[in-house]
This record gives structure tokens, sequence and C-alpha cells, in this order.
């Protein structure tokens, strides 16, 4: 996700996979789960929301990429349902990712010096929450890992690909991403500790607070907290939105009176970015604004731009997604191998911190318009549905397979 070209190269690939096999996807199409076609029609619904949007604002076909990439995701979900991916180079991408981030991290925010402002070649937004996300499954990945015959070089590879993500995620300075991250977190304490000891779970949580005190100590992240809390009070003070959290909130308070106005379909971009000019023209928002076209908010996003109904399709999208696999997880036999069991349950786990993760992440920027949560919300969460019907189904072994040499290689020094 640090090359740009990459979050159109992974669909790209997907696509024309498919597209060699047509002639099985096109009958596969037919025989989808029904909660797997619940998420992709609710993608498509999406994507159909954002054409609407494009005829209305007089774009016509110019940003015809953005839907394209996820209706696209239908005959690639059938070609992902008969060869499914191996699950265990999920974990090593993973952890591989984030220890990538976590260096390019170091690099850029420690070695070079540099601030958020001067790192050109990424965006922190983008940067932190990939961070934070590829963090969360390597942690994710450490429950396969002690089922593995491999552990040891396994489980250390996985801590190592958290830790750096950590620390690429800490070193962003994406506050967004830290609360998303805190979000998410909670929720994995309770699916994987919760539900067998509620002690267990106190102590977790007790742990994870003094592990968040700990880091709000750390420079950085003192900063950047006690920045936040004096552009809260310089806006709710003085009017003061020329900041970072400032324009943040005159956004919201823009965009929220937009959809007040026109609830049911919105105002579309185009009358969006007209009456975001109509007050920037009689001061009555921030100059600051007339660089962004957007809330930095998905869900206001969607309800100044396309209503209710564009909002409930957001929601739509988050919810079956999250819904699937939490009903993957209940129905998961009890009479599985330690192993298939422990598999299974991570999937489901990862599955349902993805749209958590990204639901969260929309709470302070608007994210699900761009093309890195095609591949890194949608396309892992098709992927993901893959290898889930793929272990439904009686010939599914590679639960317990060994690491396949090249992986080994990648891990063991």
């Amino acid at each position: 996700m640090l090359i740009k070209p990459s979050n159109y190269l992974a669909p790209m690939m997907l696509l024309l996979a498919s597209m060699l096999t047509w002639r099985t996807w096109r009958h596969d199409s037919h025989t989808l789960p029904r909660a797997f076609r619940w998420f992709l029609w609710a993608i498509c619904l999406l994507a159909a929301s954002w054409l609407l949007d494009n005829l209305w604002s007089g774009q016509g076909l110019r940003n015809l990429d953005k839907p394209l990439k996820l209706v696209v995701l239908f005959p690639c979900a059938a070609y992902l349902l008969r060869y499914p991916p191996k699950s265990v180079w999920l974990w090593i991408g993973a952890a591989a990712g984030a220890i990538a981030c976590g260096l390019v991290g170091i690099y850029y925010f420690q070695i070079l010096q540099l601030s958020r402002e001067e790192v050109t070649y990424i965006n922190p937004i983008e940067f932190g929450d990939t961070c934070t996300q590829l963090a969360l499954i390597s942690l994710c990945g450490t429950q396969v890992a002690l089922q593995h015959p491999r552990r040891i070089p396994f489980l250390l590879f996985l801590i190592a690909g958290f830790t750096l993500g950590v620390v690429g995620s800490v070193l962003s300075g994406t506050r967004g991403a830290w609360l998303a991250g805190l979000i998410t977190l909670t929720f994995l304490g309770w699916w994987y500790v919760g539900r067998h000891s509620k002690r267990l779970l106190a102590l977790v949580v007790l742990a994870v607070g003094l592990t968040a005190a700990l880091l709000a100590q750390y420079a950085p992240v003192a900063e950047r907290l006690q920045t936040m809390r004096q552009e809260i009070n310089n806006y709710q003070q003085q009017g003061n939105a020329a900041s970072s959290v400032g324009a943040r909130m005159q956004m919201w308070q823009f965009a929220s009176a937009l959809a007040q106005q026109r609830p049911l379909l919105g105002w579309a971009q185009k009358g969006y970015d007209a009456e975001r000019t109509r007050q920037l023209e009689q001061n009555q928002l921030d100059p600051l604004l007339a660089n962004f076209n957007h809330p930095h908010n998905d869900y206001l996003d969607a309800a100044a731009k396309r209503g209710l109904l564009g909002l409930l399709i957001l929601l739509t999208c988050h919810f079956t997604c999250f819904w699937y696999f939490w009903r993957a997880a209940r129905a998961t036999p009890g009479d599985l191998p330690p192993q298939a069991r422990a598999e299974r349950l991570t999937l489901c786990a990862v599955g349902m911190m993805v749209p958590l993760l990204f639901a969260s992440f929309g709470l302070t920027d608007t994210h699900i318009t761009s093309s890195r949560t095609v591949v890194m919300y949608f396309c892992l969460a098709a992927f993901l549905m893959a290898m889930l019907e793929r272990r439904s189904a009686p010939q599914a072994t590679d639960a317990t397979a060994p690491l396949p040499a090249t992986a080994k290689a990648a891990i063991i020094p």
C-alpha cells in the first residue's frame, strides 16, 4: 500500500485471473453462499450510488474506476470461491507488510527526522491506518501460530509484525488510527478472552489501558494529543477552524447542516462543492476548507451527498460484512481438530475486525471512496469469505498444512 499503483494492481490481477476462467465462474456465480451474495450486492449498491452521484454532478464517466472496482468483485468472488488462496499467506503477508511499514516509519520519522507535513512520499493518515490494520491481523495470526508445527519461528515473525506495525502507527501520528485500533483491540479482547474468562478479560483491558497510558507519555504521541486538545478548545471558544481538528469540526457541522436540508437524496458532489464555495465567499467557512471536497467523515459525507439512502447503503456494507463472519464463527463445529478450529475462528475474527476498523477509520476521515479501501477492505473481505467457504468443504485440509518452502525461507533465518 506504500506504492500507489498497488491499489490498482491487486484488483486488476484478480480480475485478469477471473477472466481467464470465465467459463467456470459464470456457473459458480450462481452458487455463491447467500450471506456472501448479500455482501456483494451491498457493495454493488454502493458502487451504483457513487455512479449516480457522478452523473448528477455532471462528471459523467470521469470517475468510473471507483464503482467499477467494486462491481468486478462479483466475478472475482466466484473465481476465489473455486480457487481460494491458502490462509498461511494472509498471516505471512500481513506480518511482512507490517514490518515493512514499521521500518519505513522509523526511516522517515526517526532517522530522517521528518515531520508529517514533510513526508510527501506517503499519506500519513493512510499510512497510519495501514500500519494499524496489518498489526492487528498479525496479532490475530498468533492464535494460528500457537497451533502450528513450526510455531516458534512463525510466532516470532507475527509478533515482530504486530510490534513494528504498532511502531509505524505511533510514528505516523494518525490519531484516527489510534482510536480505531483501541476500539478494535477492545473487541478482539472480548472475542478471544471475554467469552471464556471475565477475569482474564479484565486483566487484558487493564494491560491495554496501562500500555495506552504509557504510549501517551511518549513525546510524539503526547504532543499530538496535546495539540488535539488545544485545537478543540480553540474552536469551541474562538471558532478557530484553521487547524486539523478545528477544520474537521467545522466540516462536520457544515455537512450535518447540508444533510438536514436535503435528508432523502442529498446534494451530490456538485451541490456540496457549490454550497461550500458559496459559504466560503460569504466568510461563513474558514478558507482552509477550500482544499477539501469531503467532510473527513464517511457517514456525514454519505448523508450530505447521497442522503439517508446513501448512508443506509454504507451502513449495510459494514453490517453485511460483519454479520457474515459473525455467523460463520457461531456456526463453527465444536468437533473440529484444534488446529482447524483455531484457523477458522481466527479468520472469522479478522473478518469481523476489518469492517469494524474501517467503520472506525470513517469517523475522522473519508475512507470508503479511497482506492486503498477497495483492496484492504472489500478485496480482503472477499478473500476471507472464500477461505472460510473452502474450510466448510470436506476437502479443506490446509489448516494444518506445513508452511510452503518459500514461506519458511521468509521467516526462518
